[in-house]
Formats: structure tokens, C-alpha cells, sequence
């Protein structure tokens, strides 16, 4: 098959992300960004998930196992986020020794150990895209693709200052576009601008759980200065439709119907 087939390019992304997570599986121990790659590679696979299933039944049972590796790995990355948001209010000093007080385990050998077994089972019995040739795959990709964007701009369409779930929604949509892309071998320079709406809209999820975190611990007033500092962020992505829109199609999607 000539190499600029689009079931080769997945086929090497998919390589590549789980090389990167054996390298970390690897490691005895995990630092900060270590930590931050792992989730990432974790969910970039994640986001293959559908399209595996379209061609191995063992795709279907793939995406509930990577989401319980994020779980298990969530408590830490909420630590650090936490941490690092408190170092910008001089204030905050006090909150900043409760938390670091509260550091949490990193990832926890059984979910290590589950990671090692899904690669495992990866290189025993990998999904059958040898065998897309025979399928309309050039037509799926482009159709899961397009979702993917509509996706986007419908959960855009949900946003309301105010209700940070919606942001959160709305991040989640442009992981799973974003993340397509890349494993398809799309350039980081093409998907920076999905990168800083991510990173952007993280913000804000980062913002109400740092508030949330202080409620518990009786702060009202840094809280108060969180919660307005993420309603700020909130307000300022409201408006900007149409450059999402323009992100979204720059990534070259084809609006095809699904194939049957």
C-alpha cells in the first residue's frame, strides 16, 4: 500500500503513543511532566478508540480500561494543578503548606501494571488495520473527523458564563479533535490554535476545582478571588465563534455523510 494512505498514518501514530508509554512504564518513578505525558498518551489513544472498534471487537472493550487509567491518575494531576495555581496569589502561603500536606502517590502500581497488560495485549493480538485496505476507510476518517468538529461548535454553542461544566464539555470536544489529528500525523504548528483554546478552557476547569478545593478548607475569601478570576476567563471566550470555527475548518475536515 503506498505510504501516504491514511490508515498507515494512524497506524504510526498508534505506534508512536505506545512507544512513548512504554518508555514511561519503563521509568521506577515519575516526576511532574512525566506524570502530564502519560495522561496524554493515555487519552490520544483513547481518542483511536472508535474507529479501532470499527475493525477489532477488542477496540470496544479498549476506551472503559484507558478512562480508568486516567482515574486513577486524576488525583495526582489535581494536586499539582492546585499547587501551581496557589503560587500566583502571595496570599495563599498558608493554603499552599495545607496542600502540600495532602500530596497524593503517584500512579499506583496496579494501574501501572494494568497499562503494562494492555500493552501486552496490544502486541499480541493488535487491532487488524492491515486489513482496512478493504474497507472505505479514507470515507470513515473523513466522516469521524467532521463529527468530531461538529462536536466542537455544538458544545461551543452550549457556553454560558457561569457554568463551568459546559467549558469542561467543550474541552473535552477539542481533545478528541485535536488528538485525531495529531495521530494522523498533522503538524504541531497546524494544531496550535486547538492547543490554546485547550489550554485556555483547562484553565478554567483547573480554577473551579482549586475553588472547590477551598471551600472544603474554609477560604472563602481566596476562593471568591478564584472564582472570579475563572468567571473572567469564562466571559472571554464567549464571542469568539467564529475563530473557533475558522480553527476547525483549517484542519481540512471533509463533511462527508457516514458510509454504510
Amino acid at each position: 500500500m503506498p505510504a501516504s494512505l491514511p490508515i498507515e498514518r494512524l497506524q504510526r501514530g498508534l505506534d508512536q503513543q505506545l512507544s512513548q508509554l512504554a518508555r514511561l512504564l519503563a521509568k521506577p518513578d515519575w516526576q511532574g511532566e512525566e506524570s502530564h505525558d502519560f495522561r496524554v498518551c493515555v487519552r490520544i489513544l483513547m481518542s483511536a478508540c472508535p474507529l479501532l472498534a470499527l475493525l477489532d471487537p477488542w477496540g470496544t472493550s479498549l476506551r472503559p480500561r484507558l478512562k480508568a487509567l486516567i482515574r486513577a491518575s486524576n488525583a495526582r494531576r489535581d494536586w499539582e494543578v492546585r499547587l501551581a495555581w496557589l503560587t500566583r496569589w502571595p496570599e495563599a502561603t498558608r493554603w499552599q503548606q495545607r496542600l502540600l500536606a495532602q500530596r497524593p502517590a503517584g500512579v499506583e502500581r496496579p494501574e501501572a501494571n494494568e497499562a503494562r497488560c494492555l500493552l501486552a495485549e496490544w502486541a499480541a493480538q493488535p487491532p487488524r488495520l492491515a486489513q482496512a485496505a478493504a474497507l472505505p476507510w479514507d470515507a470513515w476518517l473523513a466522516w469521524y473527523e467532521a463529527a468530531a468538529a461538529e462536536a466542537v461548535m455544538a458544545d461551543y454553542d452550549r457556553l454560558k458564563a457561569g457554568k463551568p461544566a459546559r467549558y469542561h464539555r467543550l474541552r473535552l470536544a477539542i481533545k478528541q479533535l485535536r488528538y485525531l489529528q495529531l495521530l494522523q500525523g498533522a503538524p504541531a504548528e497546524a494544531l496550535a490554535p486547538l492547543r490554546h483554546w485547550q489550554t485556555d478552557l483547562g484553565d478554567i476547569s483547573d480554577l473551579t476545582g482549586l475553588a472547590a478545593w477551598l471551600q472544603r478548607q474554609g477560604s472563602q475569601r481566596l476562593r471568591r478571588q478564584v472564582l472570579a478570576e475563572s468567571l473572567a476567563r469564562q466571559e472571554r471566550l464567549l464571542g469568539q465563534r467564529r475563530a473557533l470555527q475558522q480553527i476547525c475548518l483549517s484542519q481540512d475536515l471533509r463533511q462527508e455523510k457516514q458510509p454504510h
